[in-house]
């Protein structure tokens, strides 16, 4: 990543760079780690998933990595097939959790995606395409819009269970609050 990554602010511009970035990501596997084995197991854990993601991070890599991602684990969740091409995942517009059809939503790290995943009726897993110019101010992970077209049903739909571990993925939208302040709180409830 260090050879690849961007240094500068500039670099980012540089379509060659990041398509070689993109060509070395795609090609370690590291998108697909969380689909399926063949016994419905993903191949590596959230925590190995985390540490590429950091690693990532670290380099400043400006490769689409999360959405991607996400979106081979909701498919493994769902039980549905692989993707035949690179998409992402849809999430609420305030990023608290996965986006369900035609609600306003929007769709991260979408460089080379081509749809998203989002939910359908009853829990069905369905495909929105995507179209459009990226935007966002983060330069290094573009997000888009969700148009609220009509979506393709993918096969497989998600459970509840698995719709509330989506929602551990943007646990970070919602900060919580510091240790001292939940204390605090307790503390106030016990006084009173």
């Amino acid at each position: 990543m260090d050879r690849l990554g961007p240094r500068a602010v500039g670099r980012l511009e540089d379509a060659e760079r990041a398509a070689r970035l993109d060509a070395a990501v795609a090609g370690s596997g590291w998108r697909e780690l969380r689909t399926g084995d063949g016994t419905g197991a993903p191949w590596a854990s959230g925590v190995e998933v985390a540490i590429v993601a950091e690693a990532l991070g670290r380099g400043l890599a400006d490769v689409a990595f999360l959405g991607p991602t996400l979106a081979a684990d909701l498919r493994r969740l769902a039980g549905a097939s692989e993707a035949s091409a690179r998409e992402t995942v849809a999430l609420r517009a305030d990023l608290s959790g996965l986006a369900a059809q035609g609600e306003d939503a929007v769709a991260v790290d979408v460089s080379g995606a081509g749809s998203a995943l989002a939910l359908g009726p009853g829990g069905a897993l369905a495909s929105v395409a995507l179209s459009g110019a990226p935007a966002g101010v983060d330069l290094t992970r573009p997000t888009m819009r969700v148009p609220a077209s009509p979506a393709t049903p993918v096969g497989g739909s998600v459970t509840e269970e698995a719709v509330r571990r989506c929602g551990r993925w943007t646990r970070w939208s919602r900060p919580r609050p510091s240790r001292r302040r939940r204390r605090r709180r307790r503390t106030r409830h016990v006084r009173r």
